[in-house]
């Protein structure tokens, strides 16, 4: 068996890019000497770029050391894959000592610390970006899922992989999502408070029966509660139009419209009688909004009568579509496109664009791998239109079965090849036609104030990670040093 291990994290941090190679290198040590040949063990890295925190952080100074951090956690992870690799040379003996548990003792480790370093800039090769520093957790989140997903389940088993030192590589992800959780909730409000406004303008009428005005007062407190709820759902599912990797599909107006009305011809709202008032359904009062806090009590629709919940949720069942390429199919009903499989190639063409990989300034020509995850039900079920629109949609894509993928989802990754640190820009030593990166400038500039082989402790940002004498080039090559692969 094998072991899956992701450390994800900020490649800019002090104390978590520092544990980057000590961790690694412990889990790898931990696997080969304890658990010996019952298990192997693949080590992946999720990390973010120093550029990430560019709009969060204002100060330079900040800045500068965030990325010298960065540039020293890349140097270090890169001189030990080389040397694992055998490609280091011979001027060069690098290790770590790990202590032992319960011991004075400690173990000297040199092997490789990650299998695989994806990186996660600041804006993708297409040149978005994310809008907060929660949606880059969320997106590293997307991927890492998306990896572990695929593990085993293509070959070769690492997308990336190109060769023993290239280990370097960008990723993106972006999803195709029939959200049929939000919609059932909001058809049930939707039309729940439709039946509540068809109460109260019976009772406006004075067509009905003795309503007592502590109820009726109830009925109008629902009312305003439920436009309340309809309208920020509405909100919710207008709002991933400026999602970055996320698309909804048979959501927008137009389309909950037409479902709705497609509810209402089952179960119309304006017919509904007035509940029971001798039964328990004269209790509507309870737990209504408190008018004095203005909060909401958990469980909206207690106060809504039971057979109303049953009766709305059995026929939004039968108008939703079951998953996401149904859902595909009725959006180009609806919007009356006449060729829907090539209608529903766009739609996967246009989340395989939203997936290009977060990383930005790869100075080398590199390939793509390009995957889409889906549920097997999907291909198991349908005629032969739905067959057609399947082969179209999955064209140039290499399709991956997983029952992990919700049916209500199209999940797309695509991978870059492998490439070295020293081919991103923000680690690049630079040439007589490009300036030197970011990281590699805050890396390398406070090192020329400095006499390198005394590392005198004037300097400020004299400070690696683990050993002080790492910043030394005749111990530890720097990222531009040339290796032969």
């Amino acid at each position: 068996p094998e072991l899956q291990v992701i450390l994800a994290g900020s490649l800019g941090g002090n104390t978590g890019s520092g544990l980057i190679l000590p961790l690694s290198l412990y889990i790898r040590h931990y696997v080969g000497q304890v658990l010996k040949s019952r298990v192997t063990v693949r080590i992946r890295g999720f990390f973010l770029l120093p550029d990430v925190y560019n709009t969060f952080i204002p100060s330079q100074g900040q800045r500068e050391y965030i990325r010298e951090n960065a540039y020293a956690a890349m140097k270090e992870i890169y001189a030990f894959t080389a040397q694992d690799a055998g490609v280091l040379g011979k001027d060069y003996s690098l290790s770590l000592a790990l202590p032992r548990q319960d011991s004075a003792a400690s173990d000297m480790c040199s092997e490789k610390p990650l299998d695989l370093c994806y990186l996660i800039s600041a804006q993708n090769m297409a040149g978005c970006q994310l809008g907060s520093y929660q949606d880059y957790i969320r997106y590293t989140a997307d991927c890492i899922v998306d990896i572990l997903d695929l593990s085993g389940r293509i070959v070769p088993d690492d997308l990336a992989e190109a060769g023993p030192v290239r280990r370097t590589a960008g990723i993106g992800s972006a999803r195709l999502v029939y959200p049929v959780d939000e919609l059932k909730e909001y058809l049930k409000n939707r039309w729940i408070q439709d039946v509540f406004h068809g109460w109260l303008e019976r009772l406006a009428d004075g067509n009905n029966p003795k309503i007592p005005a502590e109820l009726q007062r109830d009925f109008r407190h629902m009312v305003t509660f439920l436009d309340t709820a309809v309208k920020t759902q509405e909100e919710k599912l207008d709002g991933t139009e400026n999602a970055v990797n996320v698309r909804y599909v048979c959501a927008d107006s137009s389309c909950r419209e037409f479902v709705y009305r497609e509810l209402l011809q089952r179960c119309d709202a304006a017919s509904v009688p007035f509940p029971d008032l001798h039964g328990k359904e004269a209790s509507l009062a309870v737990d209504l909004p408190d008018e004095e806090t203005n909060k909401q009590e958990a469980g909206a629709y207690r106060p809504v009568p039971d057979q109303l919940i049953q009766q709305a949720e059995q026929r939004i069942q039968e108008v939703i579509p079951a998953d996401v390429i149904r859902a595909v199919q009725k959006e180009a009903a609806v919007r009356k496109e006449e060729e829907t499989i090539q209608y529903a190639a766009e739609r996967i063409r246009e989340i395989t664009e939203l997936a290009v990989p977060m990383i930005d300034g790869i100075r080398t020509d590199v390939q793509y791998r390009n995957i889409c995850m889906l549920d097997p039900g999907l291909l198991s079920v349908g005629n032969s239109e739905r067959k057609q629109l399947l082969q179209a949609c999955l064209s140039g894509l290499e399709t991956v079965l997983s029952d992990s993928v919700p049916v209500n989802e199209l999940r797309v990754c695509r991978v870059t090849g492998c490439f070295l640190p020293k081919e991103l820009r923000t680690f690049s030593a630079g040439d007589s036609m490009t300036p030197a990166g970011e990281c590699y400038m805050a890396y390398h500039d406070p090192v020329k104030e400095a006499d390198a082989r005394s590392l005198r402790p004037r300097i400020r940002y004299i400070e690696p990670h683990i050993d002080r004498n790492w910043r030394i080039p005749g111990i530890m090559p720097d990222l531009d040093v040339p290796i032969d692969e």
